[in-house]
Parts: structure tokens; C-alpha cells; sequence
């Protein structure tokens, strides 16, 4: 269902669940951060200790696609700013 990171070329969609169990069971991939998008959809990051990394996008409608996918992820500390 699932190109591998490297390979995916075209957008692929699905239903989030079995997209969600292929990047577990086929990529180690889990969870990393989350947000709403300006069209209301959910925007979730998957990332694997191997370093992969899979950003899906769920419309309101249920469907969810592969905005993009790599290898390479690293986790960085926030960085706070002093305002004044």
C-alpha cells in the first residue's frame, strides 16, 4: 500500500488506520506531533528511531493522504526567545 520513504513519488490516501498500522508495522514509525491545518484537517508527524519519517494529512471528510515522507529525522530542543 505504503511506498518505501525514499520511493514515493505520487500522493497516496487511504484510510487513516490502515495508513497509521502500515507505518507501525512497516516502518516502526509512531506518532510524533500533531496540528489542525487552515482547512481543518489534521496534520500528524510519524518518525522511527531509524530516523524515517512519514506527514499525513486527514480531511474532515476521513480521508487521509501522505503529504510527504524522508529519512534522516532528528528531534531538536526548542529554543526560547528572550522578548525583550
Amino acid at each position: 500500500m505504503l511506498a518505501a520513504p525514499a520511493q514515493a513519488q505520487q500522493t497516496v490516501c487511504g484510510e487513516r488506520d490502515m495508513i497509521i498500522a502500515r507505518l507501525h508495522t512497516g516502518y516502526h514509525e509512531s506518532i510524533s506531533a500533531l496540528g489542525l491545518s487552515a482547512t481543518g484537517g489534521v496534520m500528524e508527524l510519524y518518525t522511527s528511531e531509524d530516523g524515517t519519517w512519514t506527514l499525513i494529512l486527514t480531511q474532515p471528510n476521513g480521508m487521509s493522504c501522505l503529504v510527504a515522507v524522508g529519512e534522516g529525522w532528528q528531534d531538536i530542543p526548542s529554543v526560547k526567545y528572550d522578548e525583550t
